[in-house]
């Protein structure tokens, strides 16, 4: 079965309340998978920083 397909056999209020914790989930994962880029990039930064390792190099790797 789909997602929308389960919708339609709930009765109305459940079906709402899971579609708001759901919804709620999402956003608070979006939230904590961008902290957790900041917090890799301001690492990889200082790790980079402290190893001497140059720019142009930095940026070859990325590509």
């Amino acid at each position: 079965m789909t997602t929308k397909d389960c919708f339609s056999v709930l009765p109305p209020v459940p079906a709402a309340a899971i579609r708001t914790t759901a919804q709620g989930n999402e956003k608070h994962v979006r939230s904590l998978l961008f902290k957790l880029a900041v917090e890799m990039d301001m690492m990889m930064n200082i790790l980079a920083e402290a190893m001497e390792i140059p720019e142009e190099q930095l940026r070859k790797l990325r590509v």
